[in-house]
């Protein structure tokens, strides 16, 4: 079984990086694929303090800012402040 961090490093595994602008790549996730992955890692034990920021950063990294700058409003953090500003700056 892995762990968590090889779990979420899984999930960043991408051919490309993301560009600085809005646009999308090929080879990324879906957001249902996303969101299946996401709920599997969560069943497998206690998710982390900023499992949120988790979330959002990996709809950022596959492009979906749209899901990644709602779930980024949400959170009442520093941390959610960065990924919120990260987001309108590929926007």
């Amino acid at each position: 079984m892995k762990t968590l961090p090889a779990q979420v490093a899984q999930l960043l595994n991408t051919k490309d990086v993301p560009d600085i602008g809005p646009s999308k790549r090929q080879g990324v996730l879906s957001e249902k694929e996303i969101e299946a992955r996401l709920k599997e890692i969560k069943s497998t034990g206690d998710a982390p303090k900023h499992w949120n920021v988790i979330e959002g950063l990996i709809y950022f990294w596959h492009d979906h800012l749209d899901r990644a700058h709602s779930i980024s409003q949400e959170i009442k953090s520093v941390e959610g402040s960065i990924l919120h500003a990260m987001v309108h700056r590929r926007e």
